[in-house]
């Protein structure tokens, strides 16, 4: 199932948590959400900068979300084993984008 390969990776991150603010799960270090999804579905959003998603846009399983000034929001659909290994590429991907915006003594609280 996706999810729960979604909800793994996302865990085996450092200083990575799990909340559910918006009655979706979503993935956190710090403060900063790098990845949400619903736990009924195959598909999970992930953070990228405003470039990597246009490029990532041109993909079939890859859809915009939202985008804001430097940042984008990408949508995912993990329909087969191939398109669920480039959403857990994503999440990691997505992951270092926000901890590369943690403060210094967040960051290297993480030992990363």
């Amino acid at each position: 199932m996706a999810f729960a390969a979604f909800r793994r990776c996302s865990l085996s991150l450092p200083g990575s948590e799990e909340s559910y603010p918006w009655g979706e799960v979503a993935w956190k270090v710090g403060d900063r959400t790098f990845a949400f999804a619903s736990r009924d579905c195959q598909r999970i959003s992930v953070k990228a900068t405003a470039d990597r998603g246009l490029e990532l846009e041109a993909l079939p399983h890859i859809e915009a979300a939202a985008t804001s000034g430097r940042v984008a929001w990408l949508t995912v659909n993990a329909h087969n084993a191939l398109t669920l290994d480039s959403a857990l590429e994503l999440i990691r991907e997505s992951y270092s984008l926000v901890v590369q915006d943690l403060p210094e003594e967040d960051r290297s609280a993480l030992l990363i």
